[in-house]
């Protein structure tokens, strides 16, 4: 069988019209390879293949009548490359390997209209080629996010609107980069790496809702190990927009953060509490920033929004308040695995009680809906700053907060459960703390508010003697 394929090989690099023998030879091939061994190996190990096979690759893409050679040529490679470190590295030595890539650069940003199974396959080629081989995965590795037009392909590859391209690269990329922080430390501060981290972004939220495709799991478990390698902060800040303005893939990996967060949290229910190990201090850092930035771009919005002065981008405001939600809820859970550490340092360091108080205030007096979650992930996280930590519940009772915090005890379908954690807050921040106490025992009513809940219950609210009192509405008939 060998020796037939590199007869064909060779005779088609005489006589173009015999592509038809060529793709026959090679159609039986692919056939038998995937099988037996033994053929994959004699293929496979041998030098010769691989000459003509590089230079039959190139006479193949120029010629238009011959693609089903070429595809075949490449499921054949393909093949003999599985799990064989000596086949792959003939396969890179003797040059198929780039011969292949520039075949997918080629015919995926020149020739659009023709077959997709070449990029199909030759993504699968690429793969097999180095898949297992750590010595060939480093280097190569290395050079595709070094030499721009090399690596730029894979992400151009993820744009490609084909389920198996892009599930083809992003095992690919997967491969590369599992179990080995070196290479997930390269593809972050490389342009190539940095692009296919936006690629990735992109189909995540292309195919969120797509049940049927795997590549979100791909992608996600992507992002995964590069953020288990303490990457997240490094990578918010490499999708950055050039405006400065929250964006859909900042959100998108917030996602990603605060899902895994959530996933350890319930892995951990029942054991000793603690920061999950891919959390490390730059990512807490980058959290802590985040709630402190968001929350005082959400106020400055709210303020332009009330007085008519400035434009407000709703489509900024949107994403906004995304990451804003999500970066309150993500500081909650990390406040709660360690109470007494770092975290709680940066908060106060950033005045973040300041900020929650100001964010409660407008949420407050906002009449707009459209903003859940907001008051009630504010009144938590200002309750688990006050938790056992003396100098937040001064700062709360300093910035006014404490009266606040005790107007959200009442029901609010935008805010699910906000008297519940209004009432854990308000113990929080009175626990051992007279002044607190003696401000709210020194608080009076000013009036008693028909709410209508209150009037769905046929119930009336009064003041009367600094108390508030309730008494059943008269009906009609009495």
């Amino acid at each position: 069988m060998l020796s037939i394929i590199t007869q064909n090989l060779d005779r088609y690099l005489v006589d173009a019209n015999s592509h038809r023998i060529l793709e026959a030879s090679l159609t039986a091939a692919v056939k038998r390879t995937v099988n037996e061994p033994e053929l994959r190996s004699e293929i496979g190990h041998s030098h010769v293949f691989w000459r003509l096979t590089c230079l039959a690759l190139t006479a193949l893409f120029f010629d238009r009548n011959a693609e089903q050679s070429l595809i075949a040529l490449l499921k054949l490679a393909r093949n003999v490359t599985a799990g064989d470190q000596m086949s792959q590295q003939l396969a890179i030595i003797q040059g198929a390997l780039v011969e292949v890539e520039n075949i997918i650069r080629y015919r995926n940003r020149s020739s659009p209209v023709l077959s997709m199974t070449v990029i199909q396959v030759g993504v699968q080629a690429i793969c097999n080629f180095i898949t297992g081989n750590p010595i060939a995965l480093e280097s190569i590795w290395e050079d595709w996010m070094k030499q721009q037009d090399r690596g730029t392909v894979f992400s151009d590859l993820l744009a490609v609107n084909d389920d198996i391209v892009v599930m083809s690269t992003m095992v690919l990329i997967l491969n590369c980069i599992s179990n080995s922080s070196e290479r997930c430390k390269i593809m972050i501060k490389s342009i190539p790496g940095q692009k296919m981290v936006e690629a990735i972004l992109d189909d995540l939220e292309r195919l969120h809702n797509d049940e049927k495709s795997k590549n979100f799991e791909l992608g996600y478990t992507i992002l995964s190990q590069l953020i288990d390698e303490g990457h997240f902060a490094a990578l918010y800040d490499c999708i950055k927009g050039s405006n400065g303005q929250m964006n859909s893939r900042q959100t998108r990996l917030l996602k990603v953060f605060d899902s895994k967060v959530h996933r350890w949290e319930q892995q951990q229910q029942q054991q000793q509490h603690g920061l999950p190990s891919f959390i490390h201090d730059v990512d807490l850092e980058c959290v802590a920033s985040l709630v402190n930035g968001f929350s005082q771009e959400a106020v400055q919005a709210f303020h332009q929004a009330k007085s008519g002065d400035g434009k407000v981008e709703m489509d900024n405001v949107s994403e906004l308040y995304t990451g804003l939600v999500l970066v309150l809820q993500l500081s909650v859970s990390l406040l709660t695995m360690q109470d007494q550490g770092h975290f709680r340092e940066l908060l106060v360091e950033k005045d973040t009680m300041s900020n929650m108080t100001n964010l409660l205030r407008c949420c407050e007096t906002m009449s707009q809906p459209g903003f859940n979650y907001l008051k009630r992930d504010s009144v938590r996280l200002m309750g688990t700053l006050c938790y056992h930590d003396r100098r937040m519940q001064d700062k709360i009772r300093e910035t006014g907060g404490i009266p606040l915090v005790l107007a959200q005890c009442k029901i609010d379908d935008a805010n699910p459960y906000l008297r519940e954690h209004a009432v854990l807050a308000i113990r929080h921040m009175l626990q051992d703390n007279n002044e607190n106490q003696t401000l709210i025992a020194e608080m009076e009513p000013l009036q008693a508010v028909q709410t209508d809940d209150l009037s769905d219950m046929g119930l009336t609210a009064r003041l009367e003697n600094g108390k508030v009192k309730l008494s059943k509405k008269k009906s009609s008939d009495d």
